[in-house]
């Protein structure tokens, strides 16, 4: 999971006087209304070499 883009929100916990920063996957959704992930850089890159081969056959 290191390579998906993090989406961060914070809520303010009155006990402990403190932010809390809540970490998940940040996950929008395509143009076919499906849930997707965003990838950080470097995979992203990888991943389109990758598709670039295989379309090209190569």
């Amino acid at each position: 999971d290191y390579e998906i883009t993090p989406e961060y929100s914070y809520r303010w916990d009155d006990k402990t006087k403190s932010v809390k920063i809540i970490e998940k996957p940040w996950q929008i959704l395509d143009d076919r209304g499906i849930p997707s992930y965003s990838l950080l850089p470097p995979p992203v890159v990888v991943s389109l070499i990758k598709q670039i081969a295989e379309v090209l056959s190569l």
